[in-house]
């Protein structure tokens, strides 16, 4: 026959925990995610999992769209169509899009921040955005592209006004230069400091091994995205304001 005192104090025990997991959840607010091929693949899968599972299901919106980078986002920018990968999780469905058996996925049009926001109203932002900058830094206008960039961010800032924003920088690779990959990092960096929002710097989370981590020197396998997103989700969990809802966070992916 069980305890009867034991079994008072498990169940005491449950409900203590389901009222305290209850609670975060509704302080949490909405949260909305938008990334690269990144957040298609095994980082995004495994962050929108813990995002989720701390924030309810009813909170996490998620968007990845492959190639794509911070202008790419923006309203007043042409639309921006991917053809290697899309996610996209809400409440009422989990869609995700990428090579299957050598087949390109059909290709998505990009959605735009600005209707995003209207649509699920989020108090949080993250964005994982940046990587696929690292190629236009390659040509001879390096300087002139960089001004876009900066321009790209303060707009994309600017319509993220009212939100809390955090950006996860760029993961390490071994297909660009440390010097190329530090200037989009001092980019996003700077306009942290001037529009006054957070960033993650994914360096410390992540170290790019050829034929371990992943095969082409940018995207990481599943198991190594897993790892840099839980390396990310310790410090979300740190950053996200739950008292009067998260705000924004962005990822950068690559396609």
């Amino acid at each position: 026959m069980p305890n009867p005192i034991r079994f008072l104090c498990a169940l005491f025990a449950a409900i203590f925990l389901s009222c305290t997991h209850a609670s975060a959840r509704e302080n949490a607010g909405r949260i909305l995610v938008i990334g690269d091929s990144l957040t298609v693949g095994g980082f995004g899968e495994t962050l929108q999992d813990l995002l989720v599972s701390r924030y309810g299901t009813e909170n996490v919106f998620v968007y990845g769209s492959c190639g794509s980078a911070p202008q790419h986002w923006l309203t007043i920018e042409p639309p921006h169509v991917t053809k290697c990968g899309f996610r996209q999780r809400t409440p009422q469905r989990t869609l995700v899009l990428d090579y299957k058996d050598g087949r390109r996925p059909p290709p998505v049009e990009t959605p735009k921040i600005d209707k995003l926001l209207w649509l699920h109203k989020p108090q949080v932002v993250i964005v994982q955005l940046g990587t696929n900058w690292f190629d236009d830094l390659l040509g001879r206008n390096s300087d002139e592209e960089i001004k876009k960039m900066a321009k790209a961010l303060d707009r994309l800032a600017a319509s993220l006004r009212g939100k809390q924003v955090i950006w996860i920088l760029p993961p390490d690779t071994t297909k660009f230069s440390k010097a190329v990959q530090n200037v989009v990092r001092q980019l996003i960096a700077r306009a942290a400091k001037t529009w006054r929002f957070d960033y993650i710097d994914s360096i410390p989370l992540t170290h790019y091994v050829n034929g371990r981590t992943g095969s082409d020197g940018v995207h990481y396998s599943t198991e190594a995205g897993a790892d840099w997103a839980r390396g990310v989700m310790k410090q979300l969990q740190k950053k996200v304001r739950t008292d009067s809802g998260p705000r924004v966070f962005f990822t950068d992916d690559r396609g």
